[in-house]
């Protein structure tokens, strides 16, 4: 007979919350909302060596006639330091954070990190944004519920 402790889960095995918050993939565009997912990130991290995996995704810029349009170049280590300055201060000890950049359509780069990076769940910001505004900018947030094979914690 195999031995289980009090939630019915086999000695020694990983509980469901260490499973499912222990690799955690947060969205961030570097606002308020943003920065309160990270937040609620770092209170759900569970597990023997929890990793937050705080993700920006610069969309790609657009260009006439091959030359692109935006003044500058955002460049990986500009999104990189960004990105150092969504980890709350102090950071928790126990929690390990890895910073990842990338260019692209946001929900599509989402998608491929997920399965990248092999997260157990996602942590995203809601802007709650309705009607009109909705219809016209699409909700980031949504399609990655839909979509996301892992479960996805919305935040707003």
């Amino acid at each position: 007979m195999e031995r289980t402790d009090t939630n019915g889960q086999p000695k020694g095995a990983a509980s469901p919350a260490h499973q499912l918050f222990n690799r955690i993939l947060c969205p961030v565009v570097f606002d308020r909302a943003s920065r309160a997912a990270v937040e609620t990130a770092c209170e759900a991290a569970r597990g023997p060596a929890p990793v937050i995996y705080l993700l920006h995704v610069a969309p790609l810029a657009p260009a006439i006639a091959g030359v692109p349009i935006e003044p500058y170049p955002v460049t990986r280590s500009d999104i990189e330091m960004e990105l150092r300055q969504m980890i709350p201060d102090p950071a928790p000890e126990h929690i390990r954070f890895e910073l990842v950049a990338r260019k692209g359509e946001a929900v599509r780069e989402i998608l491929r990190a997920i399965a990248d990076l092999g997260v157990d769940s996602v942590v995203i910001a809601t802007h709650g944004r309705t009607g009109v505004g909705r219809l016209l900018l699409g909700s980031v947030a949504e399609k990655v519920v839909r979509e996301a094979p892992c479960p996805v914690l919305t935040v707003r």
